[in-house]
């Protein structure tokens, strides 16, 4: 390697460690609200993700956050030859009303997902499905961060 290869190997690791590069963290939303309150059929589970994604008790401003009639469906389908289901499909709804900067939104959130009912082991099975609701909640909130992001600007 020549002279000019390695002062120019110097200079770019010295301009790349100089530019401030620092780890993206990602806790929470961040998002503030006076109140949020959910309905008797609101699991557990899932009012503690709402309740770490949102602050409650710290905002200026009347802002509420009421989530109600939460409901997780199962479907199975039926086809071909066999006598049990091949698929199953499980639609996870709810209804968000959002009260922020004096605008109040309702809206009904819901995700669907699809899933292959052919496993053996019943145990094996049921613990799919608790993980496909799981990643549903997850996207629910998102869905909900990405209305009050655009209810913000």
């Amino acid at each position: 390697m020549t002279k000019y290869s390695l002062s120019a190997i110097l200079f770019l690791a010295l301009f790349v460690s100089s530019c401030g590069y620092n780890q993206v963290v990602i806790k929470g939303g961040g998002l503030n609200f006076d109140s949020i309150k959910f309905d008797e059929t609101v699991p557990q589970n899932f009012k503690d993700q709402v309740s770490y994604f949102f602050n409650v008790g710290s905002s200026k401003e009347n802002s509420y956050l009421g989530i109600t009639s939460y409901v997780a469906k199962e479907y199975n389908i039926y086809a071909g030859d066999a006598l049990r289901a091949l698929e199953g499909e499980i639609t996870l709804m709810l209804q968000v009303e959002l009260r922020l900067n004096n605008s109040l939104v309702r809206k009904s959130f819901s995700s669907t997902k699809r899933y292959k009912s052919n496993e053996l082991n019943p145990f094996a099975q049921s613990q799919m499905i608790k993980l496909l609701k799981e990643s549903m909640q997850k996207d629910i909130i998102q869905q909900i961060m990405v209305e009050v992001s655009t209810l913000e600007m």
